[in-house]
């Protein structure tokens, strides 16, 4: 009886092993395992191991031939390095991808990317006309952080390289109405409240753990009290 008793309740503290793990991480941050010290706060990227993600807006070359680039770094909120290339960051057009769907959520990405395909050249930057060149932050980033290529005379090579890709402005939106692009700075805060909100969304996985160990507590609890009441009219 005592062996039952133990492993009636042994049962049930494993049971609850899921629900505390699911608690415990739905409060986490998700940036907690590339924090230097997981016990603290972050105030800058440099409490983080490998820093933060970070993009490339503009590149030029001074007089002494070497490239100078600006750099703008993402809010750790919406996402940090997870290795030292920081291959899990996204690149500008990543950023505008993710900007063009989510302020465009009653839109599909077909149809999205086929009015972008269409833009079309006139006097007025509406609708599926504004562009964001991402041509520095992708070489730099890959030829340089990346990869490390040495290419000489890069100067003349980056100058035949380009890349633009089109933000959708949907035409309910004022900015349609007055014909004017958002800033890429306003692009930028787009994506990160997108990836913020992202983060923050508790995963599916954690509510199946704690229905499934709610429900089998409830299960042992209801069988052993029913058990016990059947001992007792027996006796």
């Amino acid at each position: 009886m005592v062996i039952i008793y133990k492993s009636k309740y042994t049962c049930m503290l494993l049971l609850l092993l899921p629900i505390i793990f699911s608690l415990y991480n739905i409060k986490k941050p998700y940036y907690t395992n590339y924090l230097k010290n997981k016990n603290k706060e972050p105030t800058s990227c440099n409490d983080f191991i490998y820093g933060c993600c970070e993009i490339y807006t503009d590149c030029s070359y001074s007089h002494l031939n070497t490239i100078v680039v600006n750099t703008t770094y993402i809010d750790w909120n919406a996402n940090v390095k997870f290795n030292e290339k920081g291959s899990n960051c996204d690149r500008i057009r990543d950023i505008v991808v993710e900007y063009n769907t989510y302020q465009n959520k009653g839109i599909s990405n077909k149809d999205i990317f086929k009015n972008v395909a269409s833009c079309s050249i006139d006097s007025y930057l509406i609708n599926d006309c504004c562009t964001v060149d991402y041509n520095c932050d992708l070489r730099y980033y890959y030829d340089f952080k990346s990869y490390h290529y040495n290419i000489s005379n890069y100067k003349d090579f980056f100058s035949t390289t380009y890349g633009n890709i089109t933000l959708y402005i949907n035409k309910d939106t004022y900015m349609w109405a007055m014909g004017i692009c958002p800033t890429f700075q306003e692009v930028i805060n787009i994506y990160e409240t997108s990836r913020i909100e992202y983060n923050n969304r508790i995963p599916i996985i954690y509510y199946i753990l704690i229905c499934l160990s709610i429900t089998s507590i409830l299960f042992i609890t209801f069988y052993n009290s029913k058990k016990k009441y059947v001992n007792i009219n027996h006796v």
